[in-house]
């Protein structure tokens, strides 16, 4: 895509609603904000009546969404389901987290990630593991049976398949 302008109804800029405003786009990157009555005429333009343009959220810790706990269905389809709740919400990037859990239940959620990404998906930035290697002092909800001290033929391990994740 080439240079463009979106003149929503209104746009959120972070401290209030403004109107009669374009939001120039060259290239897939925000470049300004311009008032509407100084928008070039060779610029290409699309009137967006009724919408607003706000800033994104991103969503740097959750478990799925839409029924799909990626702890318990580590898979495209359940980051998929991810991405479109967090969009709905607002959010246009994630990351997908995994609660302490057994070995097998990562290496699945690891996998789950590059294919998300070798797929070409849109969204995810990555994957939190949260613990296995937690102070049972400290451990919150995390499940007790999944929480030890690290050995490092594990770390090794996990930073393997990891890789790229």
């Amino acid at each position: 895509m080439d240079k463009i302008i979106f003149i929503p109804e209104r746009i959120f800029n972070g401290d209030q609603f403004i109107s009669g405003y374009g939001v120039e786009v060259d290239n897939d990157k925000i470049t300004r904000v311009i008032p509407s009555g100084e928008i070039p005429e060779n610029i290409q333009r699309k009137t967006l009546p009724g919408m607003m343009i706000a800033p994104a959220y991103v969503e740097m810790q959750i478990y799925g969404g839409d029924g799909q706990m990626f702890s318990l269905f580590p898979s495209v389809k359940s980051l998929t389901a991810t991405y479109e709740y967090c969009v709905r919400g607002g959010a246009t990037h994630f990351m997908a987290t995994v609660a302490t859990n057994s070995d097998e239940i990562m290496y699945k959620a690891m996998d789950a990630v590059k294919e998300y990404w070798r797929q070409g998906l849109p969204g995810l930035l990555g994957l939190h593991l949260e613990g296995p290697f937690l102070n049972p002092a400290k451990k919150g909800a995390h499940l007790t049976q999944f929480i030890h001290k690290p050995a490092m033929n594990e770390i090794k391990s996990l930073v393997e398949k990891g890789e790229g994740a």
